[in-house]
């Protein structure tokens, strides 16, 4: 059963969820500040000062198979809440989450409407505030494609990703909940026991709520704090 479980994964991400043909993007211009740019190759890590600005930027020539189409151009790999100018025209991110308040939580993509895709090129400006110690990391080579061809790979990854972290969510949820009325039900030190088990799987539940992005919401750019003192925490308990 087991086997052919991975045996459907495996059919479903390589053939269901084949990726479109996409373009690297690995050379950019990166600017700290007021300070003049300078050529970098992606994946890379940039280091402004904290609540200073970094800017991206790079040319792309359009290929006849892409002009007058509409593109998708995906960032992964940048834990970050960018504002991105094709042509110097803003575009709002794909899958934005009302919950995002310092980082995006879901994998950062944007849909470049055909009307920035007739001419020969296309200009991408990218600026990002270093809000968090993860601001000036980006860990994968941003990619572009036709958006007639669907999501591209890493969005699958992510998505799968995404899936995990809510199952692990759900089963601490579950773990905590169970232990804590296996406590109610106890008594004597087999209560105590499963109160501290309870306890442990509470402070398990940051770490996928820190993956999805809704941790942010309480905690902000303390978030990452929160976490590491809920994790040791639970383990300390469990």
């Amino acid at each position: 059963m087991i086997r052919a479980f991975f045996v459907v994964l495996v059919i479903f991400f390589l053939g269901g969820c084949s990726s479109p043909s996409v373009t690297n993007l690995p050379e950019w211009e990166v600017a700290v500040g007021d300070a003049p740019g300078h050529a970098v190759t992606l994946p890379t890590k940039v280091d402004p000062p904290e609540g200073a600005f970094y800017r991206l930027h790079r040319s792309v020539v359009i290929p006849d198979s892409f002009r007058g189409r509409a593109l998708e151009l995906t960032f992964p790999g940048l834990r970050a809440m960018p504002t991105l100018r094709a042509n110097g025209v803003t575009l709002t991110m794909l899958d934005e989450n009302p919950a995002d308040v310092y980082r995006f939580g879901e994998l950062i993509r944007y849909r470049i409407p055909e009307e920035l895709t007739r001419g020969k090129s296309l200009t991408f400006d990218v600026e990002i505030q270093n809000r968090w110690l993860y601001s000036g990391s980006i860990d994968a080579v941003p990619t572009i494609h036709l958006a007639s061809d669907g999501p591209s790979k890493a969005y699958w990854i992510d998505s799968f990703n995404r899936g995990a972290a809510l199952a692990a969510l759900a089963t601490c949820a579950f773990l905590a909940l169970l232990y804590g009325y296996l406590a109610l039900a106890s008594e004597g030190n087999r209560r105590k026991t499963y109160a501290l088990f309870s306890a442990g799987e509470f402070g398990y539940l940051s770490y996928p709520l820190f993956l999805l992005g809704y941790s942010q919401i309480f905690f902000g750019v303390n978030e990452a704090a929160f976490v590491a003192m809920t994790l040791i925490g639970g383990a300390v308990l469990a």
